[in-house]
Formats: structure tokens, C-alpha cells, sequence
């Protein structure tokens, strides 16, 4: 995926005209990027297929990050109960 994360909305700014990849590592980065590709979609600025693919894409990631913070808890309480 080519999104990568500016940091800050000041560095989302176009430069030349593009604008500056979001790196997704949390879900509200996901969540970021697709209401950037919403926007870029209602400008045409980015193909309907593209928008389809970071939409997909991002939404993986957030499934999968969900996924993975309730394998986490699972994991903490089976360690709190094993304990008792």
C-alpha cells in the first residue's frame, strides 16, 4: 500500500499536486485514508478501482487489527484466570 503516515495534517497538504502518502498503522490511520480516498473519489481525482482497492485493502487492516486486540485480551484474561 502506498499510504504512509505524514505525522501531521500539515504534511497531508498536497505537494506538486499530490498528495503525501499515509502509512496505516492503527485504524484511525485507516479510517484517515479512507475519508482521503472518499474525497480524492468525489474530486475524480482517483479511479473508482483504485478507491476499490485502498478501500479493501484498509478495511483488511482494520478487521485484522480488531482481530488481533481481542486476541490480545482473550489472551491477558485466560492469563488472569489460569492464575486463580
Amino acid at each position: 500500500m502506498e499510504e504512509r503516515l505524514s505525522g501531521n495534517a500539515k504534511k497531508d497538504e498536497p505537494e506538486n499536486g499530490n498528495l503525501r502518502p499515509i502509512r496505516v498503522r492503527t485504524v484511525r490511520d485507516a479510517r484517515r485514508l479512507l475519508a482521503r480516498v472518499l474525497k480524492q473519489l468525489q474530486l475524480e481525482e482517483i479511479s473508482e478501482s483504485r478507491a476499490k482497492t485502498i478501500s479493501y485493502v484498509a478495511n483488511s487492516f482494520a478487521k485484522l487489527y480488531e482481530v488481533s486486540e481481542l486476541e490480545e485480551r482473550v489472551t491477558e484474561l485466560e492469563k488472569l484466570t489460569a492464575n486463580k
